[in-house]
């Protein structure tokens, strides 16, 4: 899955899918590649949860938002959720720090990009398991195959058509989402259930003028499979109108 042509929707239960339009794939304006670190944040607590962790990771850097794994066990100090003998760290995030995890070793998240100052109290601090900034959390839940989404991505020549990968043994639901995530991606839904579909075409749930693609080809007004239906369709309605009027005929 392309971490820049991938796109957060929601289906008809508010489960989440994250769907790779690759490069010719077709996906609703303005949302490839969108980032939404919340999501992230608790997908990552998800897969931590069941033990999973990143093979490979580097420092966290300046100027990205970061995810922290604490475990207060490491430190002589009490849950790092009683204050205010918390972790160092927690306490110089003060209320920039959101607790996505609660239950030990929870898990942190930061809600603005990492200062020098706070990136060196992160080094030092002994409740500190792992931390990941933005972009390493998504390499990772790119290699992750079960972070509570259902993950789909273009198969064929028809770029309408997405593929359901397996399915999420938890999958996460909108209303876990900060109020701002939500919002985000209330708007993009489709009308089927994630959990009944192994196929689905984006443009049997979103207008063929919202769609575009990954190199902002133009898109054509209808697709092969589209335009055969509304040949179909428009011959149907023909035969029909055809039957009424003979039906009409006195003596019919």
């Amino acid at each position: 899955m392309g971490v820049g042509t991938s796109w957060v929707a929601i289906d008809h239960d508010g489960s989440i899918g994250v769907l790779d339009a690759g490069a010719n794939g077709l996906a609703p304006r303005g949302t490839l590649g969108a980032e939404l670190f919340a999501l992230d944040a608790l997908r990552a607590a998800r897969a931590l949860a069941l033990g999973k962790h990143p093979r490979t990771f580097g420092a966290p850097r300046v100027g990205r938002r970061v995810l922290v794994l604490v475990d207060p066990a490491r430190a002589a100090l009490a849950s790092y959720r009683s204050a205010p003998r918390r972790s160092t760290f927690e306490q110089a995030l003060g209320p920039d720090a959101t607790v996505v995890r609660e239950a030990a070793p929870g898990v942190l998240a930061t809600a603005h990009a990492l200062t020098a100052e706070r990136a060196a109290l992160l080094a030092r601090d002994p409740t500190v398991v792992l931390a990941l900034d933005e972009d390493d959390l998504r390499r990772w839940l790119h290699d992750e195959p079960d972070t509570g989404v259902f993950r789909w991505a273009v198969v064929g020549d028809d770029p309408a058509r997405y593929e359901r990968a397996r399915p999420p043994a938890a999958p996460i639901r909108i209303y876990e989402l900060p109020e701002a995530t939500q919002h985000a991606i209330r708007s993009i839904r489709f009308r089927a259930r994630f959990s009944r579909e192994t196929t689905v075409f984006v443009d049997e749930h979103f207008r063929r003028d919202r769609l575009t693609t990954a190199v902002r080809e133009p898109v054509a007004p209808t697709s092969d499979r589209a335009q055969t239906m509304r040949i179909a369709l428009a011959l149907g309605a023909a035969a029909i109108a055809h039957v009424l009027a003979w039906l009409a005929i006195p003596g019919h």
